[in-house]
């Protein structure tokens, strides 16, 4: 489904799409956000951490993220890098796992 400029579309994170290269000299956001609930486990990597939107984490599986003070703020950048770091380390099939505490 073709979209004009200023337009966005919602889909799955399975869906599969794609876009023409940006030919101007504005930017082109993306946006991604994933709810799970808090018994779904993160398997692809240690130190994966969420903030809970509402009731009681009784399973620990997260680790809890920073609420921010203000708009891009620098505790919360600084650890949207790190877990990014963690994430780009992941461990792939018969690769050594990362000791997520080496990253703090």
């Amino acid at each position: 489904m073709p979209l004009k400029t200023g337009q966005f579309s919602f889909h799955r994170e399975d869906t599969l799409h794609a876009s023409h290269p940006n030919s101007t000299n504005d930017r082109r956001i993306g946006l991604s956000i994933h709810y799970v609930a808090p018994d779904v486990r993160e398997t692809n990597f240690p130190g994966a951490s969420a903030m809970l939107l509402r009731g009681k984490d009784t399973h620990g599986y997260w680790l809890p993220e920073k609420r921010p003070k203000a708009d891009l703020d620098p505790d919360c950048l600084a650890e949207l890098d790190r877990v990014f770091t963690l994430y780009k380390m992941a461990p792939q099939r018969g690769k050594k796992k990362v000791d997520p505490l080496l990253l703090h």
